[in-house]
């Protein structure tokens, strides 16, 4: 639904984006610490290959993502 780049800030405290691909009980495993005021930015295979979230913190914590959405339609 959603095309390529997503783009991110993370601003007030640090979380860490957990990325992961392959098959149950064979996961290929990344941890990324995001820095306070950290941009991110995935495209290419990190954006299409790898499921990636924030698991919730117990900090503070805001987000501002930015995405394009593929073929839009306009409903009546």
């Amino acid at each position: 639904m959603f095309g390529s780049p997503v783009i991110g800030v993370s601003l007030a405290s640090a979380c860490t984006m957990r990325f992961r691909r392959g098959k149950v009980r064979a996961w290929e495993t990344y941890a990324l610490l995001l820095e306070p005021r950290s941009l991110y930015i995935l495209d290419g295979a990190a954006r299409m290959q790898w499921q990636h979230g924030i698991p919730k913190t117990e900090a503070l914590r805001y987000s501002v993502t930015m995405r394009t959405l593929h073929g839009t339609q306009t409903y009546r």
